[in-house]
């Protein structure tokens, strides 16, 4: 560039020419494009929620609908009471069986037993074996049976005699003494003997006729009644 007062050849960014001091005219620039400042980023728009489906309108019954369901619960009910029915009457049987045969048991006369000998036994020369019997005071249909079997001496005998309470203490003191049952001397038998009434009674092995020999005996005998 040149100075436009002196013409003095200057630099082109000279402000004043060096010879006469001249300003020198500043020329106009071309204003520099900037890039845009970016702008704070725009929140995107609220999207709505998707409206949720409407339920489907329920068809509406007609009046065979109706009575169809009324139906259906009456059949449902009947089904439910019929099983509940059953439960309770099952119950009711159960408990009802279980104390009237409780009750019977207790009104009605009933059979039992008694265990009087089961075994074997030892009766000595010129002695005997006896065995109590009592017989409940509300008793019936008294009965005694069983066998017995004798080994020992010449005969391989014993005599087996039912006695009352009297007569029981007759024979103990070596009195003649009636008896219910008597089998003889005898090496085996039988019992049978139907008892009178409640009471004490005895089941007697006598072997009082043997002078040296013991009697072994194996014997069974069972006292029946009812009450």
């Amino acid at each position: 560039m040149f100075c436009p007062k002196c013409g003095k050849e200057l630099p082109d960014d000279s402000l004043f020419c060096m010879k006469c001091g001249h300003a020198m005219p500043v020329a106009e620039s071309s204003p520099v494009a900037h890039d845009p400042v970016p702008s704070a980023p725009v929140a995107p728009a609220a999207v709505p929620p998707p409206a949720a489906p409407a339920a489907p309108a329920m068809a509406q019954s007609s009046g065979g609908g109706k009575w169809g369901w009324k139906i259906v619960g009456a059949v449902f009910a009947i089904a439910l009471l019929w099983v509940l029915a059953k439960g309770v009457s099952g119950l009711s049987h159960n408990t009802c069986g279980t104390s009237s045969g409780s009750a019977l048991s207790q009104i009605l006369p009933q059979a039992r037993t008694q265990t009087i000998v089961d075994g074997a036994l030892t009766v000595a020369a010129l002695g005997s074996t006896y065995y109590p019997i009592t017989v409940p005071a509300d008793a019936t249909n008294v009965s005694v049976d069983g066998h017995f079997t004798a080994t020992g001496g010449l005969g391989n005998d014993i005599e087996v005699y039912v006695l009352t309470e009297d007569n029981f203490v007759n024979f103990k003191n070596g009195h003649p003494s009636p008896t219910l049952y008597n089998s003889g001397k005898v090496t085996q038998d039988s019992i049978s003997v139907t008892l009178p009434a409640s009471g004490n009674y005895y089941l007697v092995f006598n072997n009082n006729f043997s002078l040296l020999t013991p009697k072994a005996v194996q014997a069974t005998a069972t006292l029946h009644f009812t009450n």
